[in-house]
């Protein structure tokens, strides 16, 4: 993810394309959103890793995707969850407001401007 946001600010940035502390430490910064809300939704589901890195493998893209990934993953596991009693509804409710720090910033105008055009299309799905 962190090599994702490196590569983004360098295009942005139009430079030759180079991997050091530097770049990390900046790109990390400014892309501090993103992977914080990579962080939090790994967090509250450990098992979404194994399914971004066979999606990462799949795209090919060097673009950061793991954060949107993440998050539309864990809104869809939400939405299969069952409602049919007290205790599934408590359990549902309980997952939508772990949910709601990263559907708060992943909706955010600032945001998406952190993202690349062909992710912002992502966002409606969530």
């Amino acid at each position: 993810a962190v090599l994702g946001c490196v590569i983004a600010l360098q295009k942005e940035m139009s430079v030759t394309p180079e991997l050091s502390p530097s770049w990390i430490f900046v790109a990390a910064q400014i892309y501090s959103p993103r992977l914080d809300t990579l962080s939090h939704a790994l967090q509250l589901n450990p098992h979404v890793v194994s399914i971004i890195q066979q999606e990462r493998l799949k795209r090919g893209s060097p673009d950061m995707c793991e954060d949107i990934l993440a998050v539309g993953i864990c809104v869809e596991e939400t939405k299969l969850l069952p409602v049919t009693s007290i205790t599934e509804c408590q359990t549902f409710l309980r997952k939508i407001e772990q949910l709601q720090p990263c559907l708060e910033r992943v909706l955010s105008p600032s945001y998406s401007d952190l993202c690349s055009p062909g992710f912002l299309k992502h966002f409606e799905n969530i």
